[in-house]
């Protein structure tokens, strides 16, 4: 009796508990969801659900198909994390066993962890994340990850998703698809604008890509040399540098600790771009890029343009291993890149513009100039030529060398320290007013029994050396200028700061119209290796390759043509209209002697108002 008693109770516990159980929804995988009353939790209904992968069509019987689960396998995709399951499809007729194998998953857009296939990734996560990096570089793997579980979780799932196996899977999915790019002919790091002729080379360094020494593991890196040369050819370049060399960064009466090729302190390397503050007036005039034949606007820190791009990926490498840092600096790059190519047309079309105007300021201004010193146009070029004379010869004379020379340095020096970014600590300040005091006790010892014609004034230095009234101006010492000179050399040096504003951006706007060019003849090139790697696939080429390989490398290969071919209409209707109606009307002919460029020759005198832009090629 008491038995049955215990049963009919257990019994009635067991309805009154199923009666509290109420069905509130669905989750994102269409499993029911049901909460409990007391405790308010949620829990799902569990069901096993399948990888959606493409099925395999068969032959015998199709409506008598049986599918199942097959083994459990990790899923992750741009809506986090999945516990799924592989089908299995078995034939009732033939019992035909099948279930997605490698090239199945890849077909399907999944990118496999491992060996194993444990965990199988979506290639369009890869691909966000990939955007992400280019856009913000500074973005972290974990940051990335949070994001996805937090995606998870909101759709009702529950999991981690690992980091490592992550960033190892995008980076050989990375590789792999390098390498597929180089099938399709394409070229991540050729800069279409500058091939095959580069204007010139800029050298910098990124002293911020440092790397902490927490992982002691060696690894191979996947990317060898297309971006960062091996550490072989970097040891061979150091060794032949430094036999060329002594690495103590001078020029002429300028120290710079920043050209130290023997530096290993990272303090005082942020000199970079010192070059007018800290060279004398001389040095400037020689060496100075807006005074270089043939450099046009080229102001030799584009190479700072990537770096403050790459600079903030070191946010992240930091933490990495060596192979790990080399593979994501170079996948950095080629995003970089790419983004660059697709927008490419669009800055050379904005940069004619802007040279076209900044070109007629010039001109006015060098006019204006020339009438307000009272230099005929037939006497531009010698003034020009005088200046030039007067920078290469040496005019230091008398018993004050030693002196003038103590002069010249301590004033860049206060120059160059001026213009340093922790000039504000109390440290360097304390140094700068004791210089400062050395300067101009040497300037009056200077001035004693000279002339008041070739006395230095203490006013203009004071002002030259003001932080807050920086100027461009040269600072001409009185024993630099030659006692038989008809025309002032401070005058000569106006016209030929003028002279050379004009003449950079008459080259500008040839070399403009030059890269201009050179675009459109690489994507022309590009589209003719195109068609030689369709014609080259079609008629049986890489034979270590399935039929269905080929197949979809040819299809792949008319997209990318069909790209290109796009492209180039884009960037001939850019074109066009910047440069105006002087433009070529682009004829569909064939370009021939296309390395006849518009070279940029040292004597050469061009008129602004000359129509260069019959050097453009047609699309």
């Amino acid at each position: 009796m008491t038995t049955l008693l215990k049963e009919e109770e257990d019994r009635a516990r067991a309805a009154s508990s199923r009666s509290r159980i109420r069905w509130v929804g669905k989750d994102a995988q269409g499993c029911p969801l049901k909460r409990r009353d007391r405790s308010g939790a949620t829990c799902r209904r569990t069901k096993d659900r399948l990888l959606p992968t493409g099925r395999p069509s068969h032959s015998c019987n199709p409506e008598g198909v049986t599918e199942s689960i097959g083994r459990p396998l990790i899923f992750v995709c741009i809506n986090g994390r999945y516990d799924l399951h592989l089908p299995k499809r078995v034939c009732n007729t033939c019992h035909y066993e099948w279930t997605p194998d490698w090239g199945d998953l890849i077909r399907s857009g999944y990118w496999p962890a491992s060996v194993n296939g444990d965990t199988l990734y979506s290639t369009d996560v890869f691909k966000s994340f990939e955007d992400l990096k280019t856009v913000a570089p500074g973005l972290s793997r974990q940051a990335f990850l949070q994001m996805l579980e937090r995606r998870t979780k909101h759709y009702g799932r529950t999991g981690k998703i690992h980091g490592d196996v992550f960033q190892r899977s995008f980076l050989e999915y990375m590789a792999c698809q390098y390498e597929c790019h180089k099938m399709m002919c394409e070229e991540p790091f050729s800069c279409p604008a500058c091939t095959p002729k580069m204007l010139a080379v800029s050298v910098d360094g990124n002293r911020k890509q440092y790397r902490f020494r927490l992982s002691q593991r060696i690894d191979e890196p996947l990317f060898k040399g297309p971006f960062i040369m091996e550490d072989s050819a970097v040891t061979d370049f150091v060794d032949k540098v430094r036999t060329n060399t002594p690495g103590k960064g001078t020029c002429g009466t300028s120290q710079w600790s920043a050209a130290r090729e023997t530096a290993r302190k990272a303090s005082r390397l942020d000199e970079e771009g010192l070059e007018v503050a800290a060279h004398s007036t001389k040095c400037e005039i020689v060496w100075s890029g807006r005074n270089l034949e043939g450099a046009g606007s080229t102001a030799g820190e584009e190479v700072e343009m990537v770096n403050s791009f790459l600079s903030r990926c070191a946010i992240t490498t930091k933490y990495m291993t060596i192979s790990a840092r080399n593979d994501m600096l170079t996948v950095h790059a080629m995003g970089w890149n790419r983004r660059k190519q697709e927008n490419l047309h669009v800055v050379l079309a904005k940069r004619y513009v802007k040279t076209i105007t900044m070109l007629e300021v010039e001109t006015q201004k060098m006019k204006d100039t020339c009438e307000e010193l009272g230099c005929p146009e037939d006497k531009v070029q010698q003034w020009v030529n005088d200046v030039r004379d007067w920078a290469t010869n040496d005019n230091t004379s008398g018993d004050n060398q030693s002196l003038q020379r103590s002069i010249e340095q301590l004033f860049l020096g206060l120059c160059q320290k001026k213009a340093c970014l922790y000039r504000q600590t109390g440290k360097r300040r304390k140094r700068l007013r004791e210089e400062k005091t050395k300067l101009f006790a040497a300037i009056r010892q200077y001035n004693t029994g000279q002339p008041p014609e070739t006395e230095i004034q203490e006013d203009e230095v004071e002002r030259r050396l003001s932080a807050e009234q920086q100027t461009t101006d040269s600072l001409i010492w009185p024993w630099e200028v030659q006692s038989d000179e008809s025309v002032s050399i401070l005058a000569q040096k106006k016209v030929f700061d003028a002279y050379m504003g004009k003449r950079r951006l008459v080259e500008e706007r040839a070399i403009i119209v030059r890269e201009m060019r050179q675009h459109c003849l690489y994507l022309r090139s590009q589209d003719d290796k195109i068609r030689m790697q369709m014609q080259h696939v079609s008629c049986g080429g890489h034979s270590d390759m399935t039929q269905e390989g080929r197949d979809g490398l040819a299809s792949l290969l008319k997209k990318i043509l069909a790209d290109v071919d796009t492209h180039i209409q884009h960037l001939s209707s850019a074109y066009s209209l910047a440069i105006g109606p002087n433009a070529p009307q682009w004829p569909d002919d064939s370009v021939e002697n296309h390395d006849q460029d518009s070279d940029i020759s040292d004597d050469s005198e061009e008129d602004p108002d000359e129509d260069i832009t019959h050097t453009l090629p047609p699309p």
